[in-house]
């Protein structure tokens, strides 16, 4: 129905629109540790390069922050 795909929608572009604002605002230590606490367990089970372009850092950034556990 369109009442549903327009609610789907405005959910879509909320995450999307919050997403985008934690990138602006968190360091790649804290998108790690979001990242962590949002998808527990997911790092462990997805490429380390999809989870570095997901968080919108490097392969070597993420393998530094993950190091400094």
């Amino acid at each position: 129905s369109r009442g549903l795909r327009d609610v789907y929608k405005r959910q879509v572009n909320k995450e999307l629109s919050h997403m985008f604002v934690e990138r602006l605002q968190l360091s790649p230590k804290e998108r790690y540790e979001q990242f962590n606490r949002r998808y527990p367990g997911l790092i462990n089970r997805v490429k380390l390069k999809y989870v570095a372009a997901f968080l919108g850092i490097s392969i070597y950034t993420l393998s530094r922050v993950r190091a400094k556990k």
